[in-house]
């Protein structure tokens, strides 16, 4: 990749994480009346929750598509279902309620499409190969569990893009969801 890509790419990310803090401190600002969140360290705090409560080994695209295949067929329900409560600590104390999946769609697919358009992206990009499969997890008839998707949407990030948080973000984001769909009581 040559400078001038690396550079374009860097910036990419930068407009990315931007829109991302952008659009949660504004539903936080809109929800709560207050509060700042900056996303990245956050999720990165959801993440290392879910690495020491041992639901993932380490923050590899294997140990993401493992989990996904075990959430699937259920073997660690019981232990899901208290890291869920702990997690769910942590998400409430940072003010960050994805109960509204308006916030989830602008995080995981609006912001993206976003960037995508300012950049004149092409359909080979990550960020649109992203938002097709958001489009599809929205579309289909398992929502937000359809494991193939899962598996679609995390096979499209390469290993060194899956390194960076702005890019393994969306995949944390969705293991979040899948929990909260399954053992949210509210």
């Amino acid at each position: 990749m040559s400078f001038s890509c690396k550079s374009q790419q860097k910036n990419i990310e930068i407009e990315l994480k931007e829109c991302v803090n952008e659009t949660i401190n504004r539903y936080i600002d809109n929800y709560y009346g207050y509060g700042k969140l900056d996303f990245y360290p956050f999720i990165i705090e959801l993440e290392n929750s879910l690495i020491e409560s041992g639901l993932l080994k380490d923050s590899s695209k294997k140990e993401y598509m493992n989990f996904f295949d075990e959430f699937s067929i259920n073997e660690k329900g019981i232990i899901y279902g208290k890291e869920f409560e702990k997690i769910e600590i942590l998400m409430k104390e940072n003010k960050f309620d994805i109960r509204n999946s308006l916030l989830l769609l602008d995080l995981i697919k609006n912001c993206p499409y976003k960037i995508i358009k300012e950049n004149n992206l092409s359909q080979e990009s990550l960020l649109y190969k992203q938002t097709l499969t958001v489009e599809k997890l929205y579309g289909s008839d398992s929502g937000f569990g359809d494991k193939n998707i899962l598996y679609s949407f995390i096979k499209n990030i390469n290993s060194k893009e899956f390194e960076k948080i702005v890019y393994r973000a969306p995949v944390i984001l969705l293991v979040y969801t899948n929990m909260k769909i399954r053992y949210d009581k509210e």
